[in-house]
């Protein structure tokens, strides 16, 4: 089974949840199996030594829930040993396992997020 970091969430038949431990600081982080692939399914947190990453809102206590944000090059250093940033390939094989394009993404949106919306199912456990 592949170990896919999202960075940037009970269990329903077909899907199962987990746990990663990162080595690096301790955190733990739930994890969902989706499928045949392990995909974490809450955001990263991990304060990285060098590179660029902020809060959400550039507010500090947002890190707790939304974890760190971190530019490009910086989010293909910070994944745990083990883990790393989904292939193009990957998220196909995702989107086609929760039904195709019309309908995964419900399936993995929060009932409630950032904008607080509640469109999405959350069906799959990924919480994004």
């Amino acid at each position: 089974m592949k170990k896919i970091l999202f960075v940037l969430c009970l269990g329903l038949v077909g899907f199962g949840y987990g746990q990663l431990t990162d080595a690096r600081d301790g955190k733990t982080y739930k994890t969902v199996k989706i499928g045949e692939q392990e995909w974490m399914a809450e955001n990263l947190a991990y304060k990285p030594s060098s590179g660029n990453y902020w809060a959400y809102g550039d507010d500090i206590s947002n890190v707790a829930k939304y974890g760190y944000l971190y530019d490009w090059e910086t989010a293909r250093k910070v994944c745990p040993s083990g883990w790393h940033l989904p292939s193009d390939e990957e998220w196909t094989i995702l989107i086609d396992y929760l039904g195709g394009e019309n309908v995964a993404g419900t399936k993995m949106k929060s009932t409630s997020g950032w904008e607080n919306d509640g469109n999405g199912t959350n069906e799959s456990g990924f919480n994004g």
